[in-house]
């Protein structure tokens, strides 16, 4: 009963979250789409074809992050109070290491926010060079063999390709620093949980 339970409410939140994605999805991008229409043309000489696609494609993450992040940390909380509530109710003492070792938990995410932001920046001024240079070099394939820069064209590519790999590093650094910390915190609370069994 337990695991039919659990595999039709998985397919039940995968038809809802299919339903609303599709939808906030169309609503950005239409927002997106209508506010690009409304500008002047001489926005468009000064903006980055790259930078307009690499906008579009991030929308594609915020839709990400409102359906599927949004829902899983909502879970996240109810499960986190419901256990809460029943650790309260069954001992003080593992409760409180429960609350503080969670309250830390949620400190050590907050405390990489800023650099996440900082990073996901540099990442998108990234992706939009690297698109724009992609659209030049297809676009403008034949100028750039007519005068004979097809390896200064490449090279640049690579420098675009280098900086992305290295704000990839840097990124799973601070996914790996986060992790760390988490699991640590984690097991120093089922440590202390357990130390107290025996005690009651």
């Amino acid at each position: 009963m337990l695991l039919a339970g659990r595999l039709s409410v998985e397919f039940i939140r995968s038809w809802v979250l299919l339903h609303i994605s599709a939808r906030v999805n169309v609503s950005i991008l239409s927002d997106f789409l209508i506010k690009l229409m409304r500008l002047p043309l001489s926005f468009f000489d000064t903006k980055l074809f790259g930078d307009l696609m690499q906008r579009i494609n991030d929308h594609h993450r915020i839709e990400a992050f409102l359906t599927n992040t949004t829902l899983q940390t909502l879970f996240s909380l109810f499960n986190v109070v419901v256990f809460g509530v029943v650790l309260a109710y069954y001992h003080l003492t593992i409760f409180s290491i429960f609350l503080i070792s969670s309250l830390l938990y949620a400190g050590w995410v907050v405390f990489f926010l800023q650099q996440r932001r900082t990073l996901d920046f540099k990442r998108f001024d990234a992706g939009a060079r690297n698109q724009s240079n992609l659209v030049q070099l297809i676009q403008g394939m034949q100028e750039i063999k007519l005068s004979n820069s097809e390896m200064q064209k490449r090279w640049e590519w690579e420098r675009i390709q280098a900086r992305l790999f290295k704000l990839n590093m840097k990124g799973l650094a601070l996914n790996q620093y986060q992790q760390a910390g988490a699991f640590s915190l984690t097991r120093v609370k089922i440590y202390l949980s357990l130390s107290w069994l025996p005690k009651l």
